[in-house]
């Protein structure tokens, strides 16, 4: 019985490691704000393999993950990602491409319509 508590517990650890690291990747990801650098486009790389990596080890949900970017990305901005969208249309920064569809790695944005 001790090795299964040793294991929940380490698993446990383990989620609780992979959350804080991913909370500073996003952080980080958030402070480039609307900037499209290449280190930019680099984190998001990381941070879409974190995502497949959750889920591939049913570490997390989709939902779960996507919670976690919702609530990093409301601590960075004070909005919501859709909020944010339609403040920058109001703002008239709007652009032609709407990268906000690229905030979620891929793993996570919603399939199209075929």
């Amino acid at each position: 019985m001790g090795g299964e508590l040793e294991m929940r517990l380490s698993e446990s650890l383990r989620n609780e490691l992979y959350l804080e690291r991913l909370r500073e990747k996003l952080i980080k990801l958030y402070s480039y704000g609307d900037a499209e650098p290449e280190a930019r486009r680099r984190l998001l790389d990381q941070i879409d393999g974190y995502f497949e990596a959750a889920i591939l080890m049913q570490m997390m949900t989709k939902e779960a993950l996507q919670a976690v970017i919702d609530e990093e990305h409301m601590s960075a901005f004070g909005m919501t990602l859709k909020e944010r969208k339609i403040q920058k249309k109001l703002d008239g920064r709007a652009i032609e491409v709407d990268w906000e569809v690229y905030d979620s790695p891929p793993s996570l944005r919603p399939k199209p319509a075929n």
